[in-house]
């Protein structure tokens, strides 16, 4: 009689939920495959899916535990030219990219990540304590947010809610505050794909300077409307 998914209880009056799926039960049958078990995060069911660049296999494994443990799918790249071709083909919602890899590192994957996508999609980049320098460059190209090494994964596990919390409100201004496309003059700004441009001549910002010329634009764009 098809699929049947059915969410329950883990234990009487708990909050945790178990999400089973299996053929349609037949009374007292007790036939339900177990898929995946949440604590208080049932609406971490949108299914978000994160590819994380990083090269220890044992952080890698750690971060895959506790996302997936939230809610999130997860897929693993252990070298940056592996993990570049994942990251280009747009079928994940966040990034985790460690610095230091095989292959491209980090800041050229971040590079050609944010100039080779079409949508959005936001990078936290894993660094050590040692490279201030790296996390600034990081950030200069397009990184949403860094971690440093050794760092605590529930930290990380939020910052994670908290970037998926700014791309859906930057969604939700799209939908129903500015313009999908601005133009005022000779800048073309692109709130979509958070893109500038002079004269066809893109603009090379971080994620808070695109954010701060948006700000000035839009006043500007609703003079010229």
């Amino acid at each position: 009689m098809g699929t049947y998914i059915r969410m329950a209880p883990v234990r009487k009056g708990a909050l945790n939920f178990r999400l089973n799926l299996g053929p349609y039960p037949k009374k007292n049958s007790g036939i339900f495959v177990k898929m995946v078990e949440y604590g208080n995060n049932i609406g971490a069911l949108m299914g978000q899916r994160i590819l994380i660049i990083e090269d220890d296999k044992h952080i890698a494994g750690l971060l895959r535990t506790h996302l997936e443990e939230a809610g999130y799918s997860t897929e693993f790249a252990f070298d940056g030219n592996v993990g570049l071709e994942l990251a280009l083909s747009g079928d994940f919602h966040l990034i985790v990219l460690d610095l230091k890899l095989p292959g491209p590192d980090g800041l050229e994957i971040c590079r050609k990540i944010r100039g080779g996508q079409t949508d959005y999609t936001p990078i936290l980049m894993l660094t050590s304590l040692s490279s201030e320098l790296d996390r600034v460059l990081g950030l200069e190209l397009g990184a949403d947010d860094y971690m440093t090494k050794p760092f605590s994964v529930r930290e990380l596990t939020a910052r994670v809610k908290a970037l998926f919390r700014r791309v859906e409100a930057l969604k939700s201004d799209a939908r129903t505050g500015p313009p999908k496309l601005i133009r005022i003059g000779d800048l073309t700004i692109s709130t979509e794909k958070r893109r500038a441009s002079i004269k066809d001549s893109a603009l090379d910002l971080t994620a808070k300077e695109f954010d701060l010329l948006l700000q000035f634009a839009l006043p500007l764009h609703a003079l010229c409307v």
